[in-house]
């Protein structure tokens, strides 16, 4: 056996580990965090019966539609960025065939990281307003 081939259940194996296991567990908690951020919601929503309630109701309803809809963004974005890969290195374990096309496909996680690092940095305030203050702290520090 040559240096370069591998035994096809390795490539499995890491199709495994690295798209299928990580999917599986980030379903479930990002179910977990789903279903607690909307178990809050309607018991802050069941404490605050006031005349504003419908209004209320109405925001804490479209908070819990964005969550939902961010979760199911962040997934796309792994499955699209780190399954191809996998799935190519499975169909064809050698590689040689369409090696411009693995070349390609080797792209992808690096564009879903970086779009999973913009994603934090746009939706993350704390982490922005962080950023914000340490660029301002360096352009004072760089003046004096």
């Amino acid at each position: 056996m040559n240096d370069n081939e591998r035994p096809s259940w390795i490539n499995k194996y890491d199709l495994f580990i690295v798209v299928i296991f990580p999917s599986i567990l980030n379903i479930i908690l990002n179910l977990i965090i789903f279903f607690a951020v909307h178990s809050s919601t309607r018991r802050v929503h069941a404490l605050t019966i006031t005349t504003f309630s419908v209004r209320n109701s109405n925001h804490q309803h479209a908070r819990d539609i964005h969550l939902l809809k961010h979760i199911i963004f962040m997934f796309i974005v792994f499955i699209i960025g780190w399954a191809p890969v996998y799935v190519f290195s499975v169909v064809d374990p050698n590689e040689y065939m369409f090696s411009w096309i693995s070349l390609i496909l080797e792209l992808l996680p690096v564009l879903s990281s970086l779009i999973n690092m913009v994603d934090l940095f746009l939706y993350n305030h704390e982490l922005r307003q962080y950023l914000k203050e340490q660029f301002f702290k360096c352009l004072y520090l760089n003046q004096n």
